[in-house]
């Protein structure tokens, strides 16, 4: 459950469903875990996938607990949340801090409300956290844009300076997450798993061009 960390939107082809808006992608890692290449072994007998790309925790807690499959007129299908799961993994709080309007304007240059990267990095740091997608050392991004060839605005560039302030949202969610989840009773089994780590060498500004074919690439479009 969760958003489109969970839904796994990029990784795979993009189904062809139109009922699935959620983004349920075919290779989001839940789907890697089911099949028997992460740590549940063996594998569940069955599973089920509620998460879905742009859910915030209000969203979570009202679409992602279902009784009853809900088609709500925007995300297609919402299946039912299952009977008494007995394993359940949670990717959560990208939207709720904004991380669409950050990667709207600091890295695809559009200039949404008027403000400027600058503004919405500040608005991060009052919500706290994003996701953690740069290496801040390297210089060869310090001139590069994402920016669409048909965006008419100036480009903003992956300077060493913006992707720390924004590496450093992201550590800023993680600690928060972390503290939430330590707080809880550890009679409910309820564990922060740290991906982080594992992301060194595959981020943005690692390799002078990321491509889709190379397996070092785990961030691409």
């Amino acid at each position: 459950m969760g958003d489109s960390y969970a839904s796994g939107v990029g990784t795979g082809e993009q189904p062809a469903d139109d009922t699935n808006r959620c983004f349920r992608f075919p290779n989001a890692y839940p789907a890697i875990m089911q099949a028997g290449a992460g740590p549940l072994q063996p594998s569940p007998l069955k599973w089920n996938n509620v998460a879905c790309s742009v859910n915030t925790t209000s969203q979570i807690l009202a679409k992602e607990f279902l009784d009853q499959p809900e088609d709500d007129g925007k995300n297609g299908i919402r299946p039912v949340w299952g009977d008494k799961p007995e394993f359940v993994t949670l990717t959560m709080c990208g939207n709720d801090i904004g991380i669409l309007n950050l990667i709207t304007t600091c890295i695809f240059s559009f200039k949404l409300w008027g403000k400027n990267c600058e503004e919405v990095i500040q608005e991060g740091e009052l919500h706290r956290g994003n996701a953690q997608f740069f290496n801040q050392i390297t210089t060869q991004c310090n001139n590069v844009s994402i920016k669409p060839s048909w965006n008419p605005l100036s480009p903003q560039y992956l300077t060493v300076e913006r992707r720390t302030a924004m590496n450093t949202l992201a550590l800023a969610l993680n600690t928060t997450i972390q503290s939430a989840v330590d707080a809880i009773d550890p009679l409910y089994n309820v564990y922060y798993v740290g991906p982080d780590s594992q992301f060194r060498g595959h981020r943005f500004c690692d390799q002078d061009e990321p491509s889709p074919n190379n397996p070092s690439t785990w961030f691409f479009n």
